[in-house]
């Protein structure tokens, strides 16, 4: 309730509070995606200091809650992306930072996961097939997103849709082509073309797309 006040002061107390409820860990699983999502919304009003709050609080908190499923990942990546357009050089830059570090401790989980999986004779992970493929005709690269297989489960199900979803949102389609370098420079490096297949309301600019692909081969290449 406090959070739906006007009032700056009550809402940075509110959140204060939060996130000392996040570093002493009292909070139920259950809960943890209504906070994240009640952060997003407040990072969406656009104020510079609440939006570096929000930051502070994300960056000190616990991977395990972080990845705790499917749903706070994506509601976290949400939140991001609303702090990565923010006009503030500090804010953009330090949400930034934040989604490498969540890219790198999801790249983690998947291979301590993978590493298990692979020990059991029921699954093949080389089996699965390539989100990126070959036009025979054309010869070009092509990205086809797809439902995660049935034998993917919990992070390893988790990377492979970020993984993918990085992909198409780094693959510029036929109607972005056109308007492509109607921005700057500058601008072209903050703005996304695409949504994600997973991450439906997200547009990661390329760059950042590639950056964060970068990050996740170089922690653990063994799983790509």
């Amino acid at each position: 309730m406090a959070c739906e006040t006007s009032q700056l002061r009550i809402v940075m107390v509110s959140l204060t509070c939060l996130q000392r409820l996040i570093h002493r860990q009292v909070l139920k699983d259950e809960t943890v995606a209504i906070v994240i999502n009640l952060m997003k919304e407040q990072a969406t009003n656009g104020d510079e200091t609440v939006q570096l709050k929000v930051l502070q609080t994300i960056m000190a908190t616990p991977s395990h809650m972080t990845l705790l499923n499917e749903l706070v990942v994506e509601q976290l990546m949400q939140l991001l992306y609303v702090l990565h357009n923010s006009p503030n050089a500090s804010v953009h830059h330090t949400a930034c930072a934040g989604l490498r570090q969540l890219a790198e401790h999801l790249a983690d989980r998947a291979a301590i996961h993978a590493a298990e999986v692979s020990r059991n004779t029921s699954v093949f992970l080389d089996d699965i097939g390539p989100v990126i493929k070959r036009s025979p005709a054309a010869g070009l690269p092509s990205v086809a997103p797809s439902q995660a297989p049935e034998t993917l489960v919990g992070y390893l199900r988790m990377f492979y849709v970020f993984v993918q979803d990085l992909c198409v949102m780094a693959d510029y389609d036929v109607s972005s082509m056109s308007q492509r370098y109607a921005n700057d420079a500058g601008e072209r490096m903050r703005t996304g073309n695409r949504e994600g297949f997973w991450l439906a309301a997200v547009k990661f600019p390329r760059p950042l797309c590639l950056e964060l692909l970068g990050a996740c081969v170089a922690t653990h290449p063994s799983i790509f």
